[in-house]
């Protein structure tokens, strides 16, 4: 499987169990390009950053351990951002980061938090109106952390869906956020941020990648060609899972290449 898997996690992250020594077994006998250790800094569930510096010292030293063999890179996913500036520039600033993951796990509707990250479970409670409003505020959110924070790619853009359809079947659409979302595609590109293609969904039931062919040939129709491939796992089971459809799809839009981070700065690599 010869790409880079830019978005996974390990054990430095509160969801995930794998440690990143088994991940990285994993990466190497898959035959992947190398991966990007992207573990949880969310700042409103006050996940400190010292599990980040611990995820980046050891990513570093399987670094070494690797060479050779699979590229290990240094990585973060900042959420909740939108609202907590200070701290997002904190830790980009102070850390050597390959790669940092900007995300929507939380939302800021009027002067209620409401929690996404597992949080999103609490749409299973929701009407339609109040799932509009969820996922008007989402994009709100998005928006803003696309235009004010410091990051260099945006990921998973249609995540909701994949708890609104994938796990509750609701048959959502984003048709009433569609301006929304063309004015954040529009943002990511004029900075210079790459899209992901987040391939999580891709082998479940679901079968989905975020975004869909339909949003990921508008960002293309844009002028947007600065792409990664993310498998988002949370176990060695998940690492690469989907990348090689999320590459196939990306070739029939019309993509040549996507890219990998080193010391944040892309490296582009063909999808041939």
């Amino acid at each position: 499987m010869n790409y880079f898997d830019m978005h996974a996690h390990s054990s430095f992250s509160h969801d995930a169990q794998c440690s990143m020594e088994s991940m990285c077994a994993r990466g190497a006998e898959m035959g992947l390009l190398g991966v990007a250790f992207t573990d949880h800094y969310d700042i409103q569930e006050d996940i400190r950053l010292e599990h980040i510096e611990q995820s980046i010292q050891s990513a570093r030293a399987l670094g070494e351990q690797y060479e050779g063999r699979l590229k290990v890179l240094r990585g973060v996913e900042i959420g909740d951002g939108a609202f907590q500036k200070k701290a997002w520039d904190e830790a980009v600033s102070r850390l050597p980061f390959d790669v940092v993951l900007g995300s929507i796990h939380t939302i800021l509707t009027g002067s209620a938090i409401v929690p996404g990250y597992s949080g999103f479970r609490c749409l299973k409670s929701f009407d339609s109106r109040q799932i509009q409003l969820f996922l008007t505020g989402y994009y709100q959110n998005m928006l803003r952390i696309a235009e004010e924070m410091d990051f260099d790619v945006l990921t998973h853009l249609t995540l909701p869906l994949r708890y609104l359809n994938g796990y509750l079947h609701r048959g959502v659409t984003l048709e009433k956020q569609y301006k929304q979302i063309e004015q954040v595609l529009k943002t990511v590109i004029c900075r210079g941020i790459a899209l992901e293609i987040n391939t999580s969904g891709a082998e479940t039931d679901w079968g989905e990648i975020m975004p869909d062919k339909e949003l990921l040939s508008l960002y293309f129709s844009m002028g947007g060609r600065r792409i990664t491939l993310g498998s988002d796992a949370h176990t060695k089971d998940r690492l690469g899972a989907g990348l090689a459809k999320g590459a196939a799809l990306a070739r029939e839009i019309g993509f040549t290449h996507y890219c990998y981070y080193q010391n944040r700065k892309p490296v582009e690599v063909s999808l041939d």
